[in-house]
Formats: structure tokens, sequence, C-alpha cells
């Protein structure tokens, strides 16, 4: 499982030469949408580039959280910003590739409304657990949850593990067992449930296990 995470601009701007008659760009603030919440590893990567874009480009570049069905919220509220090349946004391929495919009144068109300008990073996804799930392997988690069963509750169904992630919602099933995926609104609250064994697992990015975990 991998995310890659693109930096991109309404169709009719470039970061180099904007649409707008500028003598020099930026000459203000710019604004860098995410369409994940804070604390997850997206928003750290954004923050870090924030910071580098300002110190190279003496502007401020101000990060704004905008989560919400999936990245939709974020790419139609930039879609629709002047094309000047001051609001960019920092997308998870599954916002520009995915969601076309997924939502019918999608409010963007990824190919039409958006210019990509940079691939920023490739992030794999690692499992994380609770200290209190006795495995150090995938191997071992299988072994663990055939041999307990009943040791990791969700509050509705005692014979599920449960595993957390930020996006979505899916089951896996091991033939009378689950391990079933909880949905959380971003990374920080879910991962927090994780170490206060709330919920037994998740996929998160390296950035956020390594702050967080």
């Amino acid at each position: 499982m991998k995310w890659t995470i693109v930096l991109a601009v309404t169709a009719c701007a470039a970061l180099a030469a904007p649409c707008g008659a500028e003598d020099h760009y930026p000459s203000r603030p710019v604004k860098l949408v995410l369409p994940q919440p804070a604390g997850g590893a997206v928003d750290l990567i954004a923050r870090a580039l924030a910071d580098r874009l300002a110190e190279q480009m003496g502007q401020p570049f101000i990060v704004e959280n905008m989560p919400g069905a999936n990245g939709s919220l974020a790419g139609g509220n930039v879609a629709r910003s002047p094309s000047d090349g001051y609001t960019l946004m920092l997308a998870v391929d599954s916002n520009l590739v995915i969601n076309p495919s997924l939502y019918h009144t999608l409010t963007y068109d990824p190919f039409k409304d958006f210019a990509p300008i940079s691939i920023i990073a490739r992030l794999n996804m690692v499992l994380v657990a609770n200290p209190k799930v006795s495995a150090n392997s995938v191997k071992e988690l299988i072994a663990y949850a055939k041999a307990n069963p009943n040791q990791a509750q969700l509050r509705r169904d005692r014979h599920r593990q449960r595993h957390a992630h930020g996006h979505g919602a899916i089951q896996v099933h091991d033939q009378d067992r689950e391990i079933n995926r909880v949905s959380y609104r971003g990374t920080a609250p879910a991962i927090t449930d994780v170490v206060a064994g709330n919920v037994d697992l998740m996929f998160t990015g390296p950035p956020s296990a390594k702050v967080d975990v």
C-alpha cells in the first residue's frame, strides 16, 4: 500500500508564471489546501514544505486543512478559486485518480481543473498495533487473532479485531472472524485510539507513526 502526494494548481495557473499579470510571484501569501485533517503524514509533509517554500520565495505559504468526502471538499474549493497561482492543493493520488470513479456528483474534474506541479513524496503505509496485541509480524498477528478471537472487542461485536484508518470502510474476513475497519476523520484521532487501546491496529504513514507512537 502506497500514497503518492502531488502538488497541484488550478489549470490556468503555473507556479512560475501565474495567469495574473505580475512582475514577481508570489507578491502575497499563498494558500496550500490539504484534503486531510491536521496531525497526519500529509499534514506533516505539507507544513515542512510550506516552511521551505516561504523561506525560498519570501512570502508565507499558509496550510489550510479542509477534510471531507475523501478530498472532494478541498478539490471543489480549489477548483473554484481564481486561477492565479495563489491557491494550491496538496493531494494524495486517491483524491485525483479514484474519486472520479466513486462520486457521480464530483465538484471538480482532476484532469481539466488542475495542473500538476510536482510529486512531493511517495509514502509506503505501515501497520502499527497497540502494545497489548502480542504480535510482531503479520504472520504472528493472524495467529494471535485466531487464538484470541474474543480478546479484541468492538463495542457492538466482540468477535471482531479492530483496525483503524482515516478514510472509508472495508472488512477483511477470516472464516468466522473479521478484521473490521473503523473509519476516523483523520490520522490523529485514529492513532490516539490505537495508543489508548480503544483500537488495536492501524495503517498509517511512517511520519505520523514515528511522531505519534
